[in-house]
């Protein structure tokens, strides 16, 4: 909107509203296992980012330190869960026997999304655009640590709350996919092993 407004002869007064956290009264503890999760509608599969997930998921998995992750993908059309989990293995490039991967039916539940989020040790975002990414922000509020692509409106509230701490949250998309695949899977990798520290650092964001 900004660089649009730029080639106007007269700028006019902006006025930014900002969000903020309402974290769970009660913090809830490390998951039992370990599960990566992916939110959003399947029907845009490439503009969500699931393109670049499905070759991240292809990646880690052959981490023999992440044999145990599950990759959880809440997003596909009613009906078409079987559908999406295959385009995703294709994807990834690798067999459903290697993959930990479950695919659920996409949710506006708030309950639903509130129980994926507090099962997961990390929610990513890895968007090629999003206005802003609601789900980031809810996973935050539940103290739970969130990736989230450069592109959004969640990256930019970050970096004006705490610019120092942003960076660990915040995973850039450049357009090629491939190399957005690796920097994702290195990102998650991260937060997965060193998942207590990295749920602290949600928990202290919140209070920013």
């Amino acid at each position: 909107t900004r660089t649009l407004l730029a080639a106007l002869p007269k700028q006019p007064a902006f006025c930014e509203i900002l969000p903020g956290f309402e974290p769970l009264e009660e913090q809830h503890p490390l998951p039992a296992t370990r599960e990566c999760l992916i939110f959003g509608r399947g029907e845009d599969f490439l503009l969500k980012g699931f393109g670049i997930a499905s070759k991240a998921f292809g990646i880690l998995c052959a981490d023999d330190s992440l044999k145990d992750v599950t990759f959880v993908v809440r997003g596909a059309e009613r009906g078409r869960d079987l559908e999406m989990r295959n385009r995703i293995l294709k994807e990834s490039g690798v067999s459903g026997l290697s993959l930990r991967l479950r695919v659920f039916p996409f949710s506006d539940d708030n309950s639903r999304v509130r129980a994926d989020l507090l099962s997961s040790s990390v929610v990513i975002m890895p968007s090629l655009s999003e206005g802003f990414g609601l789900t980031a922000m809810e996973a935050l509020e539940c103290g739970v640590p969130v990736l989230a692509t450069n592109e959004s409106g969640f990256a930019a509230l970050l970096k004006h709350l705490d610019a120092a701490a942003a960076g660990q949250f915040i995973v850039p998309v450049t357009g090629d996919e491939e190399a957005d695949a690796k920097a994702w899977a290195n990102a998650i990798r991260r937060v997965l092993h060193s998942s207590a520290d990295a749920r602290n650092d949600a928990q202290r964001l919140q209070g920013v």
